[in-house]
């Protein structure tokens, strides 16, 4: 018979509680290295302590939150420096021009300029041109 978290069949090999649950805050805070599944999908593994922390983008104690707005990267620890109403992508904080959005310009961080003649100005992400009435 082996200790808690042992194996046989000399109780040298530990077991990972990973492989037999889906409990994941079972694997958080092992220290004996990590198995690429170990975590979950919101969560990396550090590589020498075994511990789980969320990935850019997630939060909350499964990492089942996604950042909230204005905030964006590990943690959701970072401020995100978008403007006139852009939406921040929660992992990288660059920025998406809201819909709607009139001041010529499309696409991440509303670089892009629209450029469509007989149109009510373009799409706030694609950048294609909306048609007035008359226009194909």
């Amino acid at each position: 018979m082996c200790f808690e978290r042992y194996r046989a069949p000399y109780c040298m090999s530990l077991l990972n509680p990973c492989l037999s649950t889906a409990d994941v805050s079972i694997c958080c805070g092992m220290t004996a290295g990590c198995l690429a599944h170990q975590c979950g999908c919101r969560f990396s593994c550090h590589p020498m302590s075994g511990e789980c922390a969320c990935k850019p983008g997630w939060s909350g104690l499964y990492c089942n939150e996604t950042c909230s707005p204005g905030f964006y990267g590990e943690a959701c620890q970072q401020i995100c420096s978008c403007q006139n109403g852009a939406d921040c992508d929660s992992v990288t904080g660059k920025c998406v021009c809201a819909p709607g959005f009139k001041d010529g310009t499309y696409g991440l961080n509303c670089a892009e300029r629209c450029d469509c003649s007989h149109a009510d100005g373009c799409h706030p992400t694609t950048g294609h041109c909306r048609c007035l009435p008359g226009w194909s």
